[in-house]
């Protein structure tokens, strides 16, 4: 009987030292991605760029359409009661026109400006909803 209850405490101690034992080695193990870099603000136009505002809300972007200068500012407000997030095409790489996506959620009432420089047609959608769509075109 000793050699049974010596048997059982010994299971028991084994199974607690493998517990605490992977426990502590899968929190060791555990891989946190470094945090997304914020999009870096765009300067303030300078002498003969300009700014160009887009709303955002439920209904799209108003305008859908706009035309503007290399070296001129976008700036994106968000209009409506949820999140938008303005990206370039085509959905979901945003790679037509990069830099240019917002990265994170443009929360209503605030506001994500980019500055376009380089002459192109950028289609744009919002991430968060893509068939919202427009485009910007940089002459």
């Amino acid at each position: 009987m000793k050699i049974l209850g010596l048997i059982v405490v010994v299971l028991i101690l084994a199974g607690l030292g493998w517990y605490f034992y992977s426990a502590q080695y899968q929190a060791a193990s555990t891989i946190i991605p470094p945090p997304r870099p914020l999009p870096t603000p765009a300067p303030a136009p300078s002498s003969g760029a300009s700014e160009t505002v887009i709303e955002m809300s439920a209904s799209g972007f108003s305008p859908a359409e706009v035309t503007i200068k290399a070296g001129d500012t976008v700036k994106f407000v968000n209009k409506d009661t949820k999140n938008h997030r303005p990206a370039s095409g085509v959905h979901p790489a945003h790679q037509l026109c990069p830099g240019f996506d917002s990265l994170e959620a443009v929360e209503p009432g605030e506001s994500y400006s980019f500055t376009f420089n380089e002459k192109k047609e950028c289609p744009m959608h919002d991430h968060l909803n893509p068939t919202l769509r427009g485009k910007i075109i940089v002459q």
